[in-house]
């Protein structure tokens, strides 16, 4: 199965070259890298064209449409791969990652989705002191999504098939990662490994960074993830 891995990136100049080194030491000749970069203040862009000119399953989209929603939705609209793989620009694949999860779709014809586990790292990439998290391969449910997203984006892949059910992304929703993980849970199975194939870099400049929002937000957002689950039902 071909290989796709859809990138977001804009402002990353610090740690992107590393991120995509630990991405292309896994994939195939046949297989792509998508990277679609914002307008960035930095030399991010100027790295991204660097390295793609050396190694041609790098592919380089200047994006000029902000935001986080609408530039990983030109990354993933870009892809041609049989499994699309979710990446920031920021964090460190770890060894073994793309060749396990692609056996387990070879394997569960009917798991339309795959999240695996992750450990945290600091700017030095140091690892940081590890949170409690699940320790058995589950099936995550679409309910569990709304009530408390399990999905990280950056720890998703998922089949090709799944795009034409989540494309385009909802301009109100508060993140990708849970959007797409409803669509997948709504048309086919999406399942958690606990293999922690992520080194999850926390920085002050990450652009996703995970902080607790208040009850009006969570609320908020709860809202128009319930409606996006109506939508997908009447749209398909």
């Amino acid at each position: 199965m071909k290989v796709s891995v859809a990138m977001a990136a804009y402002n990353g100049e610090k740690f992107i070259e590393k991120q995509i080194a630990s991405i292309l030491s896994q994939l195939g000749k046949e297989d792509e890298l998508v990277i679609s970069c914002n307008p960035s203040k930095d030399s991010t862009w100027e790295i991204i064209s660097r390295l793609s000119g050396s190694d041609q399953r790098i592919k380089p989209v200047l994006f000029e449409k902000k935001g986080v929603l609408k530039n990983f939705e030109n990354a993933i609209s870009l892809c041609s791969g049989d499994i699309i793989f979710l990446s920031d620009q920021d964090d460190i694949w770890v060894e073994g990652k793309v060749k396990r999860i692609v056996s387990l779709f070879d394997k569960y014809k009917d798991v339309g989705g795959i999240v695996h586990g992750y450990r945290n790292i600091d700017e030095r990439d140091l690892l940081l002191p590890e949170q409690p998290a699940a320790k058995k391969t589950r099936r995550i449910r679409l309910f569990e999504i709304i009530v408390k997203n399990p999905v990280q984006g950056s720890c998703l892949a998922f089949r090709r098939e799944i795009v034409k059910y989540v494309l385009p992304l909802p301009e109100k929703i508060p993140m990708h990662d849970s959007y797409i993980g409803l669509g997948i849970c709504k048309y086919s199975r999406l399942i958690y490994i606990p293999d922690p194939f992520l080194l999850y870099r926390s920085h002050s400049e990450t652009v996703t960074t995970r902080r607790h929002k208040s009850v009006p937000e969570m609320v908020k957002d709860r809202i128009w993830l319930m409606r996006s689950v109506l939508k997908l039902s009447r749209s398909r």
